[in-house]
Order: C-alpha cells, then sequence, then structure tokens
C-alpha cells in the first residue's frame, strides 16, 4: 500500500469512527458546549469539514497541474519549518489546546442537526481528490496552506497533516461527548 493509498484508507477508518461515536448523539447534545471557550462536538466536527475543504482548490489545482508555487514556498526552509510545527500542533498525542486560524473556524455554534455524516461526506470528498493526486510527487510539489500565503508545505506533509488533525479532533470530540453526562443545558 502506498503513501496516499494509507492515508484514505485512514480517513475511511476515521470516517467510521466519526459515524458511530458521534450519530447516535442527539442534536441538541452535539451542539452543547461544557463551557463558553470550549468547542461543542459540533464545532469541532464542522472544524474538520470546514478545514479538509478549505484544501479543495488547491489540491484540484495540483492535480489538473494548474498549481502555481508563491514566492514564500521557494524559501528553502520554510516548508520543512512549517510542516514540523503543524504536525506537532494538530497530532493527537500532543498535550493541550492550539488555536485555530481564522479560515478554519466552525460556522456556527448552534447547527440542530448531527454532523457525524457530514464528516463522514467530507471525508468521501477528500479521498477523491487524493485519488486525483496518487502520481504527484508528494515531497517535490509544494502548496500554500488556506491559513495563510506564507504557510507552505509539501503535499506529504498536508495529507499527513489532515489525517493527524482529524485524529486530534474526534479524540476532543469523544472526550466532549463523554463529558456529556449529566450536563443539561447548553452554554449560550
Amino acid at each position: 500500500m502506498n503513501f496516499i493509498e494509507g492515508k484514505i484508507q485512514e480517513l475511511a477508518d476515521l470516517s467510521g469512527k466519526y459515524v458511530a461515536e458521534f450519530s447516535p448523539l442527539p442534536p441538541t447534545e452535539a451542539d452543547l458546549k461544557p463551557s463558553e471557550k470550549e468547542w461543542s462536538v459540533n464545532e469541532c466536527l464542522d472544524h474538520i469539514i470546514q478545514c479538509n475543504g478549505s484544501y479543495h482548490e488547491v489540491l484540484d489545482a495540483v492535480a489538473q497541474n494548474r498549481h502555481r508555487r508563491n514566492a514564500w514556498s521557494r524559501v528553502p526552509f520554510l516548508p520543512a519549518f512549517w510542516a514540523k510545527m503543524i504536525l506537532k500542533a494538530v497530532s493527537p498525542g500532543t498535550p493541550g489546546k492550539s488555536k485555530t486560524f481564522p479560515a478554519f473556524m466552525p460556522l456556527s455554534s448552534k447547527y440542530g442537526r448531527n454532523l457525524a455524516g457530514e464528516v463522514a461526506t467530507s471525508n468521501a470528498q477528500l479521498t477523491e481528490k487524493l485519488k486525483a493526486i496518487r502520481e504527484e510527487d508528494l515531497d517535490k510539489q509544494i502548496i500554500t496552506s488556506p491559513a495563510g500565503p506564507f504557510v507552505t508545505y509539501s503535499l506529504r506533509a498536508c495529507i499527513t497533516i489532515l489525517v493527524e488533525h482529524e485524529k486530534r479532533h474526534f479524540n476532543q470530540a469523544k472526550r466532549l461527548k463523554d463529558g456529556l453526562v449529566g450536563q443539561k443545558s447548553p452554554v449560550p
């Protein structure tokens, strides 16, 4: 199994875990926030959807041979620097919270529906994008993050970051769900 096939399998496994773990939550519970400064389960799920979707344009450009590197991506040490820093921040084993870029913020705080199935759909869409770039040189192809023009990394790093980030937020959403026991009403 090559790198992309492995990541596609991880996304499929994650989709199954999201649906199994969070689909049973009623929408009102999925929208519950433990505190004003913490996200609800749905906000975690929407964050994943927003993050994954924000990469569609650049992945399409790579697949269609339309991708052009910006000046920041040509600075020799920057892509490796950003990849290492972001991967460390989003890895599931990294303790504590990290602040997200505005481009990846959840769209709402109250959804009125459960977003677990939408994460699976988002992962299916991302999977199609990954299939379209499977012949690319993942280490030489440097892309720009939707977070900002100065944030650049290899395509391999991008894919790794997306999958590891999703694992981190699955764990976060699970902790939130497990903490819902006994909570009666959402934080406004």
